[in-house]
């Protein structure tokens, strides 16, 4: 609304969860996709939530590996375990 705008809310940010992971941190995860662009990734969490899906996020292809990489399949594939 106008008036959260006005104080400053960020409406973002209040729907964000609180134990979202922070951006550009490092964590375990399963690929779950691959594109020309990166992999999705699948972050393992440490509850046992049943009826929410993890939390999901790109890694970008210039963050798979120290090195420039001509297809992404040749860094991570499916189901591969990453950092």
């Amino acid at each position: 609304s106008l008036e959260r705008k006005m104080n400053g809310d960020d409406e973002r940010r209040s729907r964000q969860p609180t134990n979202a992971p922070a951006i550009n941190s490092i964590h375990r995860g399963l690929v779950s996709r691959v594109e020309s662009y990166g992999a999705f990734v699948e972050l393992k969490t440490t509850e046992n939530n049943r009826h929410r899906r993890p939390p999901r996020g790109l890694v970008h292809a210039s963050q798979l590996a120290p090195y420039r990489i001509e297809k992404i399949e040749d860094a991570v594939a499916v189901d591969d375990d990453v950092w």
